[in-house]
Order: C-alpha cells, then structure tokens, then sequence
C-alpha cells in the first residue's frame, strides 16, 4: 500500500513537469514510449523537420548517416563521441551528394530561428541494452534526444536519482543512448532539481537556482495523466511566449549560466563555472549548454531553468 502511494507521488510530480514543458514552454507531447523501440536518434522525426526546413532528400539520408556514425563510433569513448554529434549539432553536417559538386551545410538546429525547431517530451523512454532501463522524461530537439530526466518523490534522495543517470551511461546499462544527450537533470519536490552533463560524477551535479537564487523545489498544482495527454489548444503561442519571456529578460540585464570549456564537461574537476553578463560576446566553439529554459537553444544559457524558476503554481 505504501509503494503505490509513493508510485503516485512520484506520477504527479512527473505530470506536472511533463504540463510545464508542453504548456509553458511549448514542447510537443509525443507520449508514453515504454513499449517502443527508442533511439537516440529519431530518424522519422529528424527527417521531417529537415525535410520541412528546406533539405533535399538525398541531403537528408547523408546527413542521417553522418550523425549515426558519428554518435555510434565504437572507437572512441563516450565523450568522445558525444563531442563528435555537440559539433554536428552546433555547427551542422558537411554534405556533398554529388563528385565535383560544391559542399553543403545540413543544419541539424535552427539556432537562427530556434521558435523553428521541434521541440518535443517523451515519458517512460525504454533504453535497450544489456540492463533495460526506463527513464522518466527524454527530451528531443528534432528528434534528437538532449536531455535526459530522473524524477523522484520528497521520500526519496535526489542522489538517488543522479547516481540512477551516472549508472544509465556504464557500458552495461545504455551508454550509446547518451552519445547525444547534452544534459541529465535529477530533481524531487523537497530538494529541487540538479543537472550535470555525460562522465560527470555526482559531487559535481549542480543546483538549479531560480530567478532569485536559491532552491525552488518543483512544488506546484497536482496535474492529472489525462491532462497531461491533452494536447495544449495552441502550442505554438506558448512557444512564443516563452522566447519573448527570454528575450525580455536577457534584454533587462538577467544573467545567464554558462559552462566553460569542454574539459569541464568530460572531466568536471578540471572545469570552472561562472555567471556571464548577456551582453558580454560568447565564442561558440567548446560550449555545451542547450537552453531548455524558455524554448530557445543557446550555447550559453542556463539548462532548464525554466522548470526550477517557474514551477506551474496552483
């Protein structure tokens, strides 16, 4: 009787993140994936979108095969190979279809226009692998998957779910999954919400802060399954909200998080962290940060601070 109250617990505090997504940030729902054959690369939803933003398909299949490469290289580590697809990301795919034809740019992200991406969750993500594992959220940029998170109730420590995500990348549970997985997040509603990125250990997890520092647990209205399976009237509004809400915010001065240099990604005890003014000029080359905060990609900004800054209150 006590697991299934706490297996509640746990449900609502999963609802309610999954409703700020859609809802606030206007991530499309795309559904419980627990009896699918997941990737983390969603070749159909990834094509899609390049297909709508204007690509060929022989582009499109070359593009595909380079990411797939690139994430799935058995030769290198998971850092590596992690870096390998942030570039792809960052800086899109070099293509050529054609002997003597000039070299194209497949650009995997719009980050000229980021209100054009397809943003999008999905819940109860089924990894195979030696250890079948089931993470609680998964989150896709043009069905790519970025970011990764682990829910649990206030019963239970957030430690528990950090060292779930650091277990989840061992060569023994999922570790291809997180060749492109950007961020991992572990949170409950009395500590909060942390995040690190793939390798780091968990003393190196940081703390989301909300707009006024300090600790704001994911407290809010309790938001049933149907709801959360309720598609919003109009997502595309909310996407916009959400990155005019960045903007006016960025343009008022608010800092942003920032990490520096990949060596503080892959081996977080030689890395440094700091607050950077929004005005200050940003090199993109080695950053790591997708902003998950308000729906707007940027290599500089504070990973989904939206959901600890913003928590949906009754």
């Amino acid at each position: 009787m006590q697991s299934s109250s706490v297996g509640q617990i746990e449900r609502h505090t999963q609802n309610r993140v999954i409703a700020l997504f859609r809802d606030e940030l206007g991530y499309r729902y795309l559904g419980d994936w627990s009896d699918r054959a997941n990737s983390n690369i969603e070749e159909g939803l990834l094509a899609e979108w390049l297909a709508k933003s204007g690509y060929f398909r022989a582009q499109i299949g070359v593009a595909l095969h380079k990411l797939r490469t690139e994430a799935g290289n058995h030769n290198r580590t998971l850092c590596g190979n992690n870096q390998a697809v942030y570039n792809l990301l960052r800086y899109g795919v070099p293509v050529k279809i054609e002997a003597g034809k000039v070299t194209e740019t497949v650009h995997l992200v719009n980050w000229q226009e980021p209100e054009q991406n397809d943003f999008a969750i999905a819940e109860e993500v089924t990894l195979k692998g030696n250890h079948e594992r089931r993470p609680d959220l998964v989150l896709y940029v043009n069905g790519i998957a970025i970011g990764m998170l682990e829910l649990k109730n206030s019963r239970v420590s957030i430690g528990d779910g950090i060292r779930q995500q650091i277990s989840n990348q061992q060569s023994e549970f999922n570790e291809r999954f997180f060749a492109t997985v950007q961020m991992v997040f572990a949170g409950n509603d009395s500590e909060g919400l942390q995040y690190g990125t793939i390798g780091t250990p968990e003393k190196y997890f940081l703390q989301v802060e909300g707009r006024r520092g300090g600790q704001q647990p994911l407290q809010a209205r309790q938001v049933s399954a149907q709801a959360v399976r309720q598609a919003p009237a109009d997502r595309s509004d909310a996407r916009l909200r959400a990155v005019r809400r960045w903007r006016e915010e960025v343009a008022a001065g608010a800092p942003v998080f920032r990490h520096q240099g990949r060596a503080g990604l892959c081996a977080p005890e030689e890395g440094r962290h700091h607050l950077a003014h929004p005005g200050q000029r940003q090199e993109p080359s080695g950053r790591h940060i997708f902003r998950l905060r308000s729906h707007t990609m940027s290599h500089t900004t504070t990973p989904a601070a939206r959901m600890a800054a913003n928590p949906i209150s009754s």
